[in-house]
This record gives C-alpha cells, sequence and structure tokens, in this order.
C-alpha cells in the first residue's frame, strides 16, 4: 500500500490520506507503520519535506469511521438525483 501512495503523492500531494474498511478498522496499529514507510520513501523528495512531517494529521482513518462508505454512496446517489 504504501509504494502505491508513494506513485502518486509526488505529483498531487493530497489534504488527507484516509484510508477505510473492515480490514483496516481491525488493524489501526498499522497507520504509523504506513506513515514511516511512506515518509522514508518521499522524505528525500524535494519539496516534500515539509509534507512527509505532517503525516500523522494527513493519513489515518475517515473521520466517519465505519459509516463514510455507505454516507459516501448516499451522497453520490442524493447528487445524481438532484436532491
Amino acid at each position: 500500500m504504501p509504494d502505491s501512495l508513494t506513485t502518486w503523492s509526488p505529483s498531487l500531494p493530497p489534504e488527507r490520506i484516509a484510508i477505510g474498511g473492515g480490514v483496516i478498522a481491525a488493524r489501526e496499529h498499522l497507520f504509523p507503520r504506513l506513515r514511516a514507510r511512506l515518509a522514508e520513501s518521499l522524505g528525500g523528495y524535494g519539496s516534500l519535506a515539509g509534507y512527509v512531517g505532517e503525516f500523522d494529521d494527513r493519513l489515518g482513518p475517515p473521520g466517519l469511521g465505519a459509516i463514510a462508505g455507505p454516507l459516501g454512496a448516499l451522497a453520490v446517489s442524493l447528487g445524481a438525483v438532484g436532491a
């Protein structure tokens, strides 16, 4: 997973990277390892040095927790019907 994040982060550094779902929800202890691996792979990449220092705030579970997916689907559905 960190390798795929490394691929697009230099070209379009996201404000927040939310990784959710049942698998990661049961393994939140993986977030520090993901942050460390991503920081290691991007740390020396020019202008991203400051960005890497903020991974504790930028990479984590979705703010809405387990209901983020269903609420996202509902928001897309409402947008499709013009509600």
